[in-house]
């Protein structure tokens, strides 16, 4: 955003990495990660110093909360001041589509309704239920939760033991997110309720898209298909940033749907005939985001010369060539000795020291974790580290 002429501002716990990057021209610390008053007095006090004309929600966290000050606060100013209500309303569209978007379910319905193509699915309370659902739908059936991130509420179940192993998990951890102590202190509340999804499963490969727009107008869109995963529903490691006009289409059809402004990602299967069918929504930018001008898109770019121009076209960016990426940290990571890392663009923020020093350290750290955890359950026996290289 910086790099397409924006001032950038940023709201973030102390020690986030998003504070480690030099592109950002004003720093703000978020004093508390889920307690939402203290959350709703750091924006307010940032708003007030930074005067922003858009504020984009870069977790599913800052999705939500915004979101649910919109819902709750539009037209009453009960929550928030005027001036940053209406800031927030511009900066995300319309305010009836916004829970919408983090409900996996009711994007889906959504999708159905304005005729994307997306799998069937089923909202379930107890196994008897799930089972009946996965017999009808064909083994296998995929499991998840109504709301998570990062594909780590997702199970691929082929079997009825994997079904309800899969399904007793989430019931603990559906029943975690409604517990007291977490109304008590107002944590989580405004996240809505977490609902178990038995949903049809599509043959294929995964494929992204992220896409940025004014009030449901699309002015930009990058579409890519997923090379390597870190699981078979986890995120993406390696992407193949290409034009994927069914992924376009959906794209633009649901941010149409949602009334949305700002940055909006969808997570699609592409079958074999190359028919996109909609996963989910992530209604905040990706990874993706700033490498769109490596295939002739620039996200950041069109939202503010149509912001500037406050006029909507009727045309939209879309990829004009190909750039298989690896995303970094997550391949080197993964594995530190793919062959990507080196035959692909590895996306290393080379320009930008102390970011990349915290995302190192970072990955280091969790290696660290890793090898403590392994040697704890396996009673202190030696554990060889790997060496770990980055690639220019």
């Amino acid at each position: 955003m910086k790099e397409a002429g924006f001032g950038v501002g940023v709201l973030a716990p102390k020690g986030s990495l998003i504070h480690s990057t030099r592109y950002i021209d004003e720093k703000f610390i978020l004093g508390a990660r889920g307690f939402e008053p203290i959350i709703r007095r750091g924006i307010k006090n940032a708003f007030e110093k930074f005067a922003p004309d858009i504020i984009v929600p870069c977790d599913e966290q800052a999705a939500a909360i915004v979101s649910h000050w919109v819902e709750k606060g539009a037209g009453t100013g009960r929550l928030l001041p005027p001036q940053l209500l209406q800031c927030l309303e511009r900066s995300l569209g319309a305010a009836e589509g916004l829970s919408q978007r983090a409900s996996k379910p009711e994007t889906l319905a959504k999708a159905r309704a304005v005729g994307v193509v997306c799998p069937r699915e089923t909202i379930v309370e107890d196994f008897s239920h799930c089972q009946k659902v996965a017999v009808e739908y064909g083994y296998p059936v995929v499991l998840k939760l109504s709301r998570g991130v990062g594909g780590y509420s997702v199970r691929v179940c082929n079997t009825k033991e994997e079904l309800n192993e899969a399904f007793r998990r989430y019931k603990r951890s559906q029943w975690r997110s409604n517990d007291l102590f977490r109304r008590l202190i107002r944590q989580g509340g405004y996240k809505g309720r977490l609902d178990i999804v038995v949903q049809e499963h599509v043959s294929g490969r995964p494929g992204i898209s992220c896409a940025s727009a004014i009030n449901g107008t699309t002015v930009s869109v990058l579409t890519g298909l997923v090379e390597t995963a870190r699981s078979q529903t986890g995120p993406a490691t390696v992407v193949r940033l290409t034009n994927q006009p069914s992924i376009v289409d959906a794209t633009v059809k649901m941010i149409a749907a949602f009334g949305a402004s700002g940055f909006m990602s969808f997570d699609f299967i592409v079958d074999d005939q190359g028919q996109a069918h909609l996963i989910e929504c992530n209604p905040r930018p990706t990874q993706m985001a700033p490498l769109g001008p490596l295939v002739g898109v620039d996200l950041a770019g069109a939202l503010l010369k149509t912001l500037q121009d406050q006029r909507h076209g009727t045309g939209y960016e879309v990829p004009t060539g190909e750039q298989t990426i690896s995303l970094f940290p997550q391949e080197w990571s993964r594995d530190p000795f793919s062959p990507s890392l080196q035959a692909t663009y590895h996306d290393v923020p080379w320009d930008d020291a102390t970011l990349l020093a915290a995302l190192i350290g970072k990955v280091a750290g969790q290696k660290q974790r890793r090898r403590f955890l392994w040697r704890g359950r396996s009673e202190g026996r030696a554990h060889g580290a790997r060496p770990v290289t980055i690639t220019r």
